[in-house]
């Protein structure tokens, strides 16, 4: 008499393929995080330096604070402190803010009659922008992959 047979575990038994779900789950997590991480370190560094408004700025320049400025785009400004200086309710060594007039030629003079170091860069693109605009991109890369994987099997 032959032994009774036993089912075989093959891939074609109609149970759940859990090495392509964590596959499939653990790109789409890949997908989702690493702009999510990105967003998360580019605003760490953005509020590193406290933004100060134009009527700070113009005391601590009038009172000989600012040691340093470089401006980007024409309007905005980065600075430093001779020494670390009050800003709200913690001690900064710099400064961010937005001129109200662009290329503001008055203001330029008024910095070089202080003695303060004028630096001047152009404008360039945030992270956050540069991440914001290859997003759509990703995104469809990342469906048209999941596609093709799904094709295969």
């Amino acid at each position: 008499m032959p032994a009774p047979m036993t089912p075989k575990n093959d891939k074609n038994s109609k149970g759940p393929n859990w090495g392509r779900l964590s596959k499939t789950l653990s790109f789409w997590i890949l997908i989702i995080l690493i702009p999510v991480a990105l967003i998360q370190m580019s605003g760490a560094r953005a509020e590193s330096v406290p933004k100060i408004n134009y009527n700070e700025y113009r005391a601590k320049l009038d009172a000989d604070r600012i040691a340093e400025v470089t401006i980007t785009g024409g309007k905005n400004v980065t600075g430093t402190f001779r020494q670390p200086e009050a800003v709200g309710n913690k001690t900064a060594k710099g400064f961010v803010l937005q001129v109200p007039i662009k290329d503001a030629q008055a203001e330029i003079d008024r910095l070089y009659a202080k003695g303060v170091q004028i630096n001047s860069e152009d404008a360039k693109g945030s992270p956050l922008g540069l991440i914001l605009n290859f997003l759509p991109w990703l995104l469809l890369i990342g469906f048209y992959l999941f596609l093709f994987r799904q094709m295969q099997a």
